[in-house]
């Protein structure tokens, strides 16, 4: 499965890098993570675009995914934590200013 990216380019998906992004989000507002968050956190970024992926997938991207799709996904799972809710919107936040 690929990503595709907001230029409109194609990556292989990786859970790595949306493990990154959450965990940096976590590091911007100083939450220490436990091990048993971290598991939570992995498995989702190793499930995210899985078999229960609630996202609709276009027929023309082909089972591919777009990266604002994922972030969706990220915020609905981080917000839906009631001890990540700031996280959560804090991540919100961030993505906002990045697409400026």
């Amino acid at each position: 499965m690929y990503v595709i990216k907001r230029d409109g380019s194609k990556e292989e998906f990786n859970p790595e890098k949306i493990e990154n992004a959450i965990l940096k989000a976590f590091k911007a507002d100083n939450y220490e993570l436990s091990e048993e968050e971290l598991s939570r956190i992995r498995e989702f970024c190793n499930n995210v675009c899985g078999d229960d992926w609630q996202e609709p997938r276009p027929a023309e991207l082909n089972n591919d995914v777009t990266v604002e799709a994922i972030q969706d996904s990220v915020e609905r799972f981080l917000i839906a934590q009631p001890e990540w809710y700031e996280i959560g919107k804090s991540y919100i936040l961030y993505r906002e200013q990045h697409k400026q």
